[in-house]
């Protein structure tokens, strides 16, 4: 199903004439978007895994139960 979508979106930003050489060209780059994407949510995770969290209790005093 990825490589029929690919081939899509391939056709209609470059046109039924692309090149091989071409389509594995944008290929490569969206591949590489999709990496770069992953990665960066994955840091995101990793950084807010890190921060000590903050809950209802501590951001608003009313609510303090002590």
């Amino acid at each position: 199903f990825a490589s029929v979508a690919m081939d899509s979106v391939l056709t209609s930003l470059l046109g039924k004439s692309y090149t091989m050489s071409r389509k594995q060209a944008w290929s490569f780059l969206f591949q590489q978007i999709a990496v770069d994407l992953t990665r960066g949510v994955e840091e995101q995770a990793l950084l807010d895994a890190k921060q000590p969290h903050t809950s209802i209790f501590s951001t608003y005093p009313i609510f303090r139960t002590e």
